[in-house]
């Protein structure tokens, strides 16, 4: 029996055959030709007879010349895995273009290092929301994909507002929730607009400290004169200055209040120290004066 492991023999075995049916007497110089005596049986041959019987078989093994192992192809007498080369990509001569590799026959983009192909695109499985760890696998909201598994994306504790994490603990822009601002000086604590402990007083809507704040001295409203400051929650004047008739006086200098509210220096007297002092002949030539103070 003749093994054919070529499809490049398949012409010679057809013009055997086409020489059988148009001249007698091919049996021998088929004989001849492979060395075979079983490639046709046929006492005799003449145009009307029957095609000449054969056995072919197919080399898997790959071990014979002309052949290839399983699952090769023959292209430009190479043995060609069209699965795989970008050559020969489904059929011999079928080249895929720079940009892309042949997988299961097909052309398709070649993914740089890192990426691998999911739904037809290039993606790395490390990063992707999309395909995370594995093609088709997507991050639920508020987590992303790091080192190919999907992870909070925030830390606890934390929120997502306007594309940044942040604590709504204690963001003043985003209280208790995103975008909810706090304002009149306060500040936000464990999720709430509060005022600080610098200004603990709420008078109005805004913060405030009613020991010192002289529009709110003491009590929310109670608002001090002019001249006059709010100290430990009472309107009173400035260090060194005495309350009279409503209007904050120095009582060390002032004449008309020299010593205490009301005291009054006579018109040639002046306020030195809260007393009236006045200046009085000394007596001699040319004549000096001396000071008398009440």
């Amino acid at each position: 029996m003749i093994r054919f492991t070529s499809y490049s023999l398949k012409f010679i075995v057809t013009a055997l055959i086409f020489c059988c049916l148009t001249f007698s007497g091919c049996t021998s110089l088929l004989s001849n030709m492979t060395g075979s005596k079983e490639i046709a049986s046929a006492p005799s041959l003449s145009p009307t007879m029957t095609l000449v019987q054969t056995t072919i078989t197919t080399d898997t093994s790959g071990t014979s010349p002309g052949s290839c192992r399983k699952g090769l192809t023959i292209c430009n007498v190479s043995c060609i895995d069209l699965n795989m080369d970008t050559n020969n990509c489904g059929t011999c001569g079928n080249v895929c273009p720079p940009e892309q590799s042949c997988l299961g026959r097909q052309c398709i983009p070649r993914c740089l290092s890192g990426q691998i192909l999911c739904n037809g695109v290039c993606t790395n499985m490390q990063s992707d929301n999309s395909n995370c760890g594995m093609c088709g696998t997507s991050c639920p909201s508020g987590q992303i994909c790091i080192s190919g598994s999907c992870t909070p994306e925030c830390s606890t504790g934390q929120m997502k507002c306007n594309g940044i994490c942040t604590n709504t603990q204690s963001d003043n822009s985003n209280c208790g929730i995103c975008g909810k601002i706090c304002t009149n000086n306060k500040i936000c604590s464990n999720g709430g607009c509060v005022c600080p402990m610098e200004k603990p007083d709420n008078c109005n809507g805004g913060c405030t400290d009613v020991r010192t704040d002289s529009n709110n001295c003491g009590y929310c409203g109670v608002q001090c004169q002019v001249g006059l400051t709010c100290q430990a929650g009472v309107c009173s004047c400035p260090s060194g200055q005495t309350s009279c008739s409503g209007s904050c006086i120095n009582t060390l200098s002032d004449k008309n209040n020299c010593g205490s509210c009301g005291h009054a220096c006579a018109a040639a007297s002046y306020c030195s120290g809260g007393k009236c002092c006045s200046k009085v002949p000394a007596g001699g030539m040319p004549p000096t004066y001396k000071t008398v103070c009440e």
